[in-house]
């Protein structure tokens, strides 16, 4: 269990330590998921994106569908509301990247055989031209 305390947002947070859950476990018994199945999870881009039935899972990764990222942290409002999360687009092994924000209206959640990605219409160009995040954007 750890606390933590953010004054200048009025929080205090207790976070217990929980086993990862499983995408499959997440899609067969909850329309919840955690935060921790977000962080790290790939975002592929389809132009498609709008016309793919998210309600079913897919037995297999659309060929149309590219890798443009990876999700590395939550932003929340001082309110206390997810705003989006801070994903690295583009690169290669972690060097060339940009850090940006993306806004949870331009992400869906797919299950494609058991594991948990999130698709965007929005070309790796488009993500790279959001607004960035850098030491700066926390302040």
């Amino acid at each position: 269990m750890a606390h933590l305390s953010l004054p200048a947002l009025g929080l205090s947070l207790t976070v217990l330590a929980a086993p990862v859950l499983h995408a499959q476990e997440a899609a067969e018994g909850s329309k919840r998921m955690k935060a921790t199945m977000l962080l790290g999870g790939e975002i592929y881009a389809s132009a498609k994106a709008g016309a793919t039935d998210m309600t079913a899972p897919l037995l297999e990764m659309p060929p149309d569908w590219e890798n443009v990222g990876e999700i590395e942290d939550l932003s929340l409002t001082a309110d206390g509301r997810i705003e989006g999360v801070v994903a690295d687009i583009g690169g290669f092994l972690g060097i060339g990247e940009t850090r940006v924000l993306v806004p949870l209206s331009d992400l869906r959640v797919v299950q494609v055989s058991g594991d948990t990605y999130f698709l965007t219409g929005m070309t790796q160009e488009q993500m790279e031209a959001l607004q960035q995040v850098d030491e700066d954007f926390w302040q």
